[in-house]
């Protein structure tokens, strides 16, 4: 990541716009965090911050570094509604991971990799090894189908269908990640009582 990723923050105050992704020491204890309970297959429950830089970790560098060079990878990122998973800008979850694959040189995609054959709709395909990263909106039947890797819950906190949308994903994958600010006392909130194994990423841990 350090090496190849970038980030992208319009705002006037990030100057430039276009940064390499250097990360935090709280980044890389975050992807060594999500690392292990995607290849354990562990649930996990991520609470945090806002401007923490935690998506780009998230539902970006990490699904792509497995989506690149890792086999037999089916990763599910989604979000509580679809213009926040896919609507052709850096706004949504595979705009970011477009920004993040054009800003690849050449020589790390995948062979014969073609934006216009492998991106399409909602999901990003390697040609080499048939890895898949999907997306999906919020919905009771959230993640049920075919077996996944990891399945990325984005700002779970507020999602209508929570609680049925996680158990409908544990048919299908043994990691669900469930990622959000906190907001109110709902079921995000509630499963944060529960046994799951947790990650805190307070503002105060971001050096700036």
């Amino acid at each position: 990541i350090e090496n190849f990723g970038f980030t992208f923050d319009p705002r006037p105050q990030a100057n430039p716009n276009h940064l390499p992704f250097v990360l935090f020491e709280y980044q890389k204890d975050a992807i060594r965090w999500l690392v292990e309970h995607i290849d354990s297959g562990k649930d996990g429950f991520i609470e945090k911050s806002r401007d923490m830089g935690i998506s780009w970790v998230v539902f970006v560098w990490v699904p792509i570094w497995y989506w690149l060079f890792r086999d037999g990878v089916n990763i599910l990122v989604g979000s509580y509604k679809e213009a926040l998973v896919d609507n052709g800008t850096k706004d949504s979850l595979f705009g970011m991971i477009d920004y993040a694959v054009d800003s690849l040189p050449i020589w790390l995609l995948p062979k014969g990799f073609s934006k216009k054959k492998h991106r399409t709709q909602m999901k990003l395909r390697n040609p080499v090894t048939e890895n898949l990263i999907t997306g999906d909106t919020m919905n009771p039947d959230f993640g049920r189908g075919s077996r996944k890797t990891v399945i990325l819950f984005d700002e779970l906190g507020t999602w209508d269908y929570a609680k049925d949308a996680w158990a409908s994903a544990g048919d299908s994958t043994d990691c669900r990640i469930a990622n959000s600010t906190p907001k109110g006392r709902n079921y995000y909130a509630l499963h944060r009582e529960t046994n799951i194994d947790k990650i805190t990423l307070h503002w105060s841990k971001h050096p700036l």
